[in-house]
């Protein structure tokens, strides 16, 4: 079995205070990327209907998330999760 990610990157729609602290009294070291406000690139329908901007968007994200290399990026997003998990595939 897989050991279990300590430190994670939260990213997710402008809730921050929320998720930070029940990731952390989950026992998660949490960090917060550089810019954590700034858009991923998937905004809905935004990634099908502005691909190039949405994946220059995704890897500006996706280099602020990893750069402190995290064991896991996490975010309450599914919209999120399958763009910046689309870099990876």
């Amino acid at each position: 079995m897989r050991p279990l990610a300590r430190t994670v990157r939260q990213h997710g729609q402008r809730l921050r205070d929320l998720p930070v602290r029940l990731l952390r009294e989950a026992g998660f070291e949490v960090q917060l990327p550089q810019d954590a406000h700034l858009c991923c690139g998937s905004a809905g329908t935004y990634s099908l209907l502005q691909p190039d901007i949405a994946d220059a968007l995704r890897e500006r994200k996706l280099a602020a998330l990893n750069h402190t290399q995290p064991d896991v990026i996490v975010t309450g997003n599914v919209g999120c999760a399958v763009h910046l998990a689309a870099a990876a595939a």
